[in-house]
């Protein structure tokens, strides 16, 4: 005879401990439920391992400070190929030699273009615009020498190029017009071509037209020397240095002032010592 189950409340409970509305719950027992880990977000639909995010921040913070290390290393370096070539002046030779006194080692608007260079292509774009005006200032003291510049010309010409404001191109535009120019005047003999900055438009004005036989003011010049050079000789006083050093119109005006000066005072000192 077959014993009769016993009706066990307790384990229908505990058969249903697994279970929550029909469906099973999340515990121990269920092996085969896998949970989220704890160490995981979901980032626009990417799972990142939240135990990496302090190494992808410390990458990120290094790159960081190595292209502004790089930065100021490209900006120190570009500062002392800029603060070297404004060193550098040429003399009447073309030869250039350092820089001295008060302006030695000043770059102008150079430094205020060098700080607000914030990419290495802005440091870039500084460098070839010095590169371009440091092949122009030697092009003037030898290539376009060599064509006619005059000293006169060339001095204008020195203490612009190097500026930052001033466009290197179109500097060497206005030269080789200049050049041109004389080369033009010189094959044909024509009076009406702009020789220089000093006899431009000479022909509208009738102060200025008087001037065009000496061709341009280096020739003027040279023939006020010997000029003065024979005033000179009236009087004791030794002014040979002096006409040498001549450049410029305005030094020849004040000279010949000096030397009647100095030779009124002789002659006044000789009447003195006549009576």
């Amino acid at each position: 005879m077959k014993n009769n189950p016993v009706y066990n409340n307790n384990a229908k409970s505990n058969n249903n401990k697994n279970s929550f509305n029909g469906g099973l719950r999340l515990g121990a027992n269920n092996n085969n439920v896998s949970l989220p880990s704890k160490n995981t977000v979901n980032v626009n639909n990417v799972k990142v391992n939240v135990n990496d995010v302090p190494n992808e921040v410390e990458k990120q913070e290094n790159n960081v400070r190595n292209m502004i290390k790089n930065l100021n290393t490209e900006r120190r370096k570009l500062q002392n190929k800029i603060t070297k070539e404004l060193n550098l002046i040429p003399n009447n030779n073309g030869v250039f030699k350092e820089r001295t006194g008060l302006t030695k080692g000043r770059i102008g608007l150079w430094a205020r273009e060098l700080r607000s260079a914030e990419t290495l292509e802005d440091l870039k774009a500084i460098e070839n615009k010095l590169n371009e005006k440091m092949v122009l200032r030697r092009n003037i003291e030898n290539k376009y020498t060599k064509a006619g510049l005059t000293k006169v010309e060339k001095m204008n010409h020195r203490r612009k190029v190097v500026k930052w404001l001033n466009n290197a191109k179109k500097r060497r535009e206005e030269i080789e017009m200049q050049v041109k120019n004389k080369q033009s005047n010189s094959n044909n003999n024509n009076k009406n071509s702009v020789i220089s900055n000093y006899n431009s438009n000479a022909n509208n004005n009738p102060n200025r037209a008087k001037k065009m036989k000496y061709k341009s003011r280096e020739n003027f010049v040279e023939a006020k020397k010997n000029e003065l050079r024979e005033l000179a000789k009236k009087t004791s006083t030794n002014f040979g240095r002096n006409i040498n050093r001549m450049q410029t119109r305005q030094d020849v005006f004040k000279l010949r002032g000096r030397i009647k000066g100095a030779i009124r005072r002789d002659e006044g000192l000789s009447k003195l010592a006549k009576n």
